[in-house]
């Protein structure tokens, strides 16, 4: 019984120096919805393109309209790749790093994190490991400040011997 205790008692330890950190519910959903509508876009330009193509498959506007498709698509994907990596919730604690993003949640023991990079005129700080790689906002995460200082302290020197 005792060790029972003992056991319960380191949990809750841990469980006390663990720190959340987590945007606010509204804008975690609006990335949810912003996600699948950017997602949804392609397939919707390319159904448009096939009725054009079907209606007026001699017109000189299709070219035009394919080019203006490709442009699109490339935008939002330049809006995808954020939304898919930024991270909603942090939970540092004293031997890890727990990530939880829109589909996944990583646990990064703070020695495999490869590179922490902060770079002053980014929205977002990188948090690299051999894996994946993770945006935290740092408009979104309250105690940003705080984060990365922990983030700091416990990384690799090297992860962030480059911050600039």
């Amino acid at each position: 019984m005792a060790e029972k205790n003992k056991k319960l008692d380191e949990g809750k330890i841990q469980e006390m120096l663990t720190d959340y950190y987590r945007r606010p519910r509204w804008k975690h959903f609006v990335r949810i919805f912003g996600f699948f509508v950017l997602l949804a876009l392609p397939f919707v330009l390319i159904a448009a393109d096939l009725q054009l193509l079907a209606t007026q498959a001699n017109s000189p506007k299709f070219l035009k309209h394919i080019l203006m498709d490709v442009f699109l698509v490339i935008v939002d994907l330049t809006m995808l790749v954020p939304i898919f990596f930024e991270v909603d919730s942090v939970q540092a604690a004293p031997d890890k790093l727990t990530l939880k993003t829109i589909f996944w949640k990583g646990v990064i023991p703070y020695s495999e994190i490869v590179a922490f990079k902060t770079p002053s005129l980014w929205q977002f700080a990188l948090v690299r490991t051999k894996r994946c790689f993770y945006l935290i906002n740092k408009k979104d995460i309250p105690r940003y400040e705080e984060l990365v200082k922990t983030i700091a302290e416990k990384a690799p020197a090297e992860a962030h011997s480059h911050n600039k």
